[in-house]
């Protein structure tokens, strides 16, 4: 179906009228087009399209009826027996196409035009239109096209072999980048092969393309097309935005990068990216080649995973589909794809690795067998296509690498207890100082802010498990980590490698009930009415919270609803406002039609979690990660004053990120392991408490993980589901009504010998075994007779990724249901199968189900006229929200009171959670213009405002003469004093309204740069200066936005073009911009950095702005910080360096940040003669002046430092109308955290009273 026109291009056909052998059905959720003769065929087929995947549906007349598909994805195809012999329960086959004809045009183009038999007797169309009014479909996808106009189908032929190979030939003149994009425009069936031809042509035409360039474009082109926002010839569209086109700053985030992705249904290949995604050992070897490697996804057609149906068989497609790319591989241009690998997670996804060969300029042509070969020695599973594959899994996990480590560092010691239960499992330990390495690296890339994990799950050579920080570890030897024989999976070389970081555990998480674990619970005998008690608690908290509850907004905050709209914020926020003015107005305000709606959602999604999969919270409950004692190690090693853990006994400490101090677990516990299938997967244990300190004990340091004893018949880990302590997370729940009468013996979860072929696997064989694992993938679920006869199932169906050996089901030794009916709670919210489909449950999962009501009243009549009243109470109230705007008219009541029912009748509200402000300015001089702009902005933002300005004079400083910005150095103070003052204005009005938290960001950017792709995606609305078109491509999502365009003071002062600047050159600290280079290679900066404020965010823009590569950040240790006020509002080290890393790279990105701890005053400009130049503030002259002495001794060179004087507002460079303004704004830590104490000091006086 063209894009264009009415028009349809008919590229393959097949005439049924003859005999009469196909025909339409309407049903209740699709159509079914069948196709067989009675008479003639062994077989029909049936093409079925649900409702869901219908964009458009046309029909008319074109001499007979006619009907025509717009579809999102393609049509599921079924087969089966014309006369079945048999009344099995598969009686249809899901098969790919019925033709070579169908299979070389759907991989293209999966819409579909079906003309009708003509009745002279009966319109056709009217009862088609009729019957499908009755129907799930929407009548707004139903087009009628009466008298002459219709949809006109012709033959276009528009993918015939000759055009497809003569994009094919194109191809090879092209980068591979563009080639991406090319196919997944026509293998995406958004664009046929002549308007790519005619595209190509354009691209290969283009004097000097910029791939990156035209990448970018492409990517647009193709959104635009597959939302159906183009309305103009794709040709002119790529013409246009490349003309037009600024090329953005493409830097990824460390550990990851640019992967194309692909995902193969029944028909066709859809593909993806490139996406940013995280790395591993294969990739990272591999680094200039990555575009040689591409993540492959198997799915159904509407690209969700292929799911089990006791009606239909699945296998012998998926066997020919999946089988054949595995074994064949696929083209993408002129590339050619082979199977490489997989990771666990990936293979249970359905996803794995391929890969393009490709020449190494060092190691030659580099094909998937030599990439398998060259990750280790595994001689020892090489006849276990499973294990094979699942040790090369190893390197396709997405890690992070960390600390290097030499063949001296590391040694291998015995594990803890006997096989096949060792205590010690896949788990390892590592000294304090390498955990700190490690934690500090990762804080370093920005990817955690919690608590210092005690523990992480690893990969390292051919060893995978948990390391455990050991205070007590002795490095004396060089010796930095101990691992187990448990851990090796396979032998590699003994040269260095990476320590990778799978995860780190820096904060505990709370358990939830599930389906599986009430039924083992009930099974032990705990009543269901300590189930249904907690559930009916759970639920009446949902129920009895509103709109001005801190547990409503929980709710909405846990399941992150409306989290894109920062809806729960936006509430608090009128909330405030009306109580603030009118405190009984507050309980009225939440009968406003909106906010019930809101409350109806919010409440609705988590009443349905606990009817249709018995989610509920648990109180006193946590998931930590499972560690074991290593006491015992100690005592074997010599020590003999060693407390360990006995049997049955446990010990946890959990630490929430933000919380002053951890909290130890002590009492009796249950502790299970996810999945539950066997009653002995839940037992009961005692947590220790707090360790006395008259002992050694290897454990009293571990925060957020659950130390297991190490001594007995058998782990406690083994015991919970066949566990081990590799990096498994384990419940423990102290809600004593949870806690059975009685406990079974645990399963004895042993492992099943592997699968074996007799010689040695080679890659086709492990894709061989993905085949087999996909299509055995889903366990069939028939009443079980023995809970032991299905854990013994599930674990194997567990294990066989690994061992390769796939669940039988015994139906001898199983029992059968008398009816296929299913329980009630295995129903979902959509099904309506009625009580022919289900029967009632006397089981707790049952009694769950029935009991929870998930529908809300809606509004009665009678309330409305209150409402009203109500919309003109707190409009005052609301006045910095909407005074911007024309309000209607006083006997508008309707458009009032959509305020709240509807969409907003005032155009373009500003009122936002968090808001980009953008602006063009045209001297260094303070912007006094933007002060109402700015103030406006601040007002009626919530959270968080980003104010970014765009000058010639933040050019790059060494560009073109025409475009050169100002000498970074030369105009420091200049631009310091405008940033200043920006910072100011701002700071003041959110502190004037009491918004001390708020977070304001300021940006500069030339005309000449790119505008960062992230900037404004979590932004609500856009305030733009009245008459300033800013001459910068703007990214889509931000021009998508709502923009509220304000006045300034003063329209003149807004430039377009940017005029020359008559700022003088600054003079700070004796520098010129003769003598000076505009910008220093690496500049420095200290400081603690708490609750990051304007002040600083001052002197890290400043650092920055004069940096040409590198900035180094030395971030005040958390030991040196005793003295401060308040200490006890400190912020963490490890949340103070994130929060510097997330600004700097706001401000400035694209250039490196060394972000450390710094324990005196000198940090890294002590030690590295890079360093160039120092920023600091007027507070600390003092530690520069020590820090010139210092490196004068070491003999460095002298730094050329800039002083700031913001903070203690006394700079004599301040505007003098400014000077008051700055003094009454208080920009300091300390004043942050008097606020945050004043305030706690006030809600606990709140509370008592």
């Amino acid at each position: 179906m063209q894009s264009s026109s009415r028009s349809f291009s008919i590229e393959w056909e097949e005439d049924f009228s003859a005999d009469y052998s196909a025909w339409l059905e309407v049903g209740t959720e699709c159509l079914r087009i069948k196709v067989g003769s009675p008479t003639t065929s062994l077989t029909k087929t049936t093409f079925i399209v649900n409702f869901t995947s219908i964009r458009k549906l046309a029909m008319g007349y074109e001499g007979n009826p006619y009907l025509c598909l717009d579809l999102d994805h393609p049509s599921i195809i079924e087969e089966s027996d014309m006369y079945p012999a048999s009344t099995g329960l598969r009686l249809r086959r899901r098969i790919g196409h019925t033709s070579e004809g169908i299979a070389r045009v759907a991989q293209y183009a999966h819409h579909i035009r079906v003309v009708l038999h003509k009745d002279s007797n009966t319109d056709v169309i009217d009862g088609l239109a009729h019957q499908l009014k009755t129907t799930g479909l929407d009548e707004k996808k139903i087009l009628r096209f009466k008298g002459y106009i219709a949809i006109d189908a012709h033959k276009g032929d528009l993918y015939a072999d000759r055009h497809i190979h003569k994009l094919r030939r194109i191809y090879e003149e092209l980068p591979w980048s563009i080639v991406f994009q090319v196919e997944s425009l026509l293998k995406n069936g958004v664009l046929h092969t002549m308007e790519l031809l005619h595209l190509m042509q354009d691209i290969q035409t283009r004097p000097q393309c910029i791939p990156e360039t035209a990448v970018v474009v492409l990517r647009a082109l193709y959104r635009a097309l597959h939302t159906g926002g183009l309305r103009e010839p794709p040709t002119s569209y790529f013409q246009r935005l490349y003309t037009d086109f600024k090329q953005l700053d493409t830097t990824l985030s460390p550990n990851t990068f640019p992967c194309q992705y692909i995902t193969f249904t029944p028909t066709r290949a859809f593909l993806r990216g490139p996406f940013p995604t995280r790395s591993n050992r294969v990739l990272r070897k591999y680094a200039a080649h990555e575009d040689r490697f591409i993540r492959v996804s198997f799915r159904d057609e509407d690209l969700l995973p292929y799911r089990e149906s006791r009606d239909v068989d699945l296998w012998g497609l998926i066997e020919a589909k999946v089988g054949g790319i595995l074994k064949n591989g696929f083209k993408v241009g002129n590339r050619h794809y082979q199977f490489l690998g997989y990771s666990i997670s990936g293979l249970r996804n359905h996803s794995v690795w391929f890969m393009s060969p490709f020449i190494h300029p060092v190691l030659g042509l580099v094909t998937p067998d030599v990439v398998r070969s060259s990750l280790g020695d595994f001689t020892n599973v090489r006849q276990s296509p499973s294990m094979y594959g699942a040790r090369l899994a190893q390197a396709f996990t997405s890690t992070v690498p960390t600390v290097l480590l030499g063949s001296t560092e590391w040694e291998v010691v015995d594990d803890l207890g006997s096989e096949p239960y060792q205590f010690t499992d896949g788990a390892g330990t590592m000294s304090e100082s390498l955990g700190r390495q490690v934690w500090l690296m990762l804080l370093s890339k920005g990817l955690y802010d919690g608590i210092e994990p005690s523990a992480y799950q690893i990969r390292f050579k051919g060893f995978k498990g948990m390391l455990v920080v050991d205070a007590h570890f002795d490095e004396t030897e060089g010796i930095r980590m101990r691992l187990r024989p448990s851990m090796r999976k396979f032998h590699t070389g003994d040269e260095p490698a990476e320590l990778e970081i799978v995860e780190a555990f820096d904060r505990p998480h709370g358990s939830y009930l599930n389906r599986s674990l009430v039924l083992v619970l009930e099974n032990l005998g705990v009543p269901t009415h300590a189930f249904i008690s907690l559930q009916e608690q759970a639920a009446a908290d949902v129920r009895d919270s509103d709109e001005l509850s801190d547990s409503f907004h929980r709710l909405m905050e846990d399941r992150r609803l409306g989290h894109h709209f920062r809806l729960s914020s936006t509430i608090k926020q009128v909330v405030q406002l009306v109580r603030q003015s009118s405190p009984d107005l507050a309980e009225q305000f939440l009968r406003s039609p909106f906010l019930r709606h809101v409350a109806q959602v919010v409440k609705s999604a988590v009443l349905q979690d606990m009817k249709y999969g018995a989610r509920v919270p648990i109180p006193k409950s946590y998931v930590l990660a499972g560690v074991p004692d290593e006491g015992p190690a100690y005592e074997m090693a010599g020590r003999s004053d060693v407390y360990s853990l006995q049997p049955g006994q446990v010990y946890a400490c959990v630490h929430h990120p933000g919380d002053a101090e951890p909290t130890w677990l002590s009492g009796p516990c249950l502790i299970s392991r996810s999945p539950i299938v066997h009653p002995g997967d839940v037992q009961k244990v005692h947590a220790i408490g707090k360790p006395s300190e008259g002992m050694f004990c290897a454990f009293a340091h571990l925060k957020n993980v659950v130390v297991l004893p190490s001594i007995g018949q058998r782990s406690l880990a083994s015991c919970l589901g066949g566990g081990d302590v590799d990096g498994d997370t384990f419940s423990l729940i102290f809600h004593e009504p949870l806690f059975p009468p009685k406990f079974v013996d645990p399963g004895d979860y042993l492992d099943c010998k592997p699968h074996n072929i007799g010689r040695e696997s080679t890659g086709e064989d492990v894709g061989d075994f993905v085949v087999k694992f996909i299509t055995t993938d889903v366990l069939v679920g028939p009443k079980n007779k023995t809970w032991t006869i299905l854990a013994e199932m599930c674990a194997k169906a567990a294990d066989y990724p690994k061992r390769g050996n796939p669940v039988v089901v015994d139906h001898e030794e199983l029992a059968r249901t008398v009816s296929l009916r299913k329980p009630d709670w295995r129903s979902t919210a959509r099904e309506a199968g009625g009580p022919k489909a289900y029967y009632t449950s006397t089981s707790a999962v049952g009694h769950m189900f029935r009991s929870i009501s998930t529908g809300e009243d809606s509004d009665t009549p009678d309330e409305r006229p209150s409402v009203r009243r109500l919309d003109f109470s707190i409009l005052p109230i609301l006045g910095a929200t909407v005074e911007q705007h024309p309000v209607p008219s006083s006997d508008s009541i309707a458009g009032l009171e959509a305020l709240f029912s509807g969409p907003s009748p005032f155009p373009a509200s500003t009122s936002a959670d968090r808001a980009l402000l953008l602006a063009t300015v045209s001297s260094l001089d303070p912007p006094h213009f933007l002060a109402p702009v700015i103030t406006t902005a601040a007002t009626t933002t919530r959270a968080h405002l980003t104010i970014v300005l765009f000058s010639r004079h933040f050019n790059n400083p060494t560009g073109t003469a025409t475009l050169r910005g100002v000498s970074r150095t030369g105009r420091f103070e200049d631009v310091c004093r405008f940033l200043t003052y920006v910072y100011v204005q701002a700071t003041s009005v959110a502190q004037a309204l009491d918004k001390i938290l708020m977070e304001i960001d300021v940006l500069l950017l030339g005309i000449d740069d790119d505008v960062p792709c992230t900037l404004g995606q979590d932004a609500d609305v856009v305030f733009r200066v009245a008459g300033d078109s800013i001459g910068v491509q703007l990214p889509e999502h931000v021009s998508a936005l709502r923009q509220s365009y304000l006045t300034a003071a003063d329209h003149d002062s807004i430039e377009h073009p940017v005029a020359s600047t008559s700022s003088s050159p600054s003079s700070l600290s004796q520098l010129s911009a003769e003598r000076t280079p505009p910008r220093l290679p690496v500049v420095a900066i200290g400081g603690t950095f708490d609750h990051l404020h304007a002040g600083h965010k001052i002197l890290l823009s400043m650092a920055a702005w004069i940096t040409s590569e590198k900035i180094i950040v030395g971030v005040t240790d958390d030991a040196l910080l005793g003295k401060k006020s308040h200490p006890q509002q400190l912020q963490p080290l490890a949340e103070r360096i994130a929060r510097v890393r997330a600004f700097l790279a706001l401000f400035r990105p694209g250039i490196e940040y060394y972000i450390v701890p710094i324990q005196d005053v000198y940090g890294p400009t002590g030690w590295d003669p890079n360093v160039q130049g120092l920023v600091v503030s007027h507070e600390t002259l003092s530690g520069a002046e020590a820090i010139a002495t210092h490196r004068s001794k070491q003999g460095f060179s002298r730094l050329q430092t800039f002083v700031i004087d913001v903070i203690s507002a006394h700079s004599p460079w301040v505007d003098p109308e400014d000077v008051e303004l700055m003094r009454r704004t208080k920009m300091g830590s300390t004043f942050i955290r008097q606020w945050i104490a004043d305030s706690q000091e006030k809600e606990k006086e709140g509370g008592k009273g």
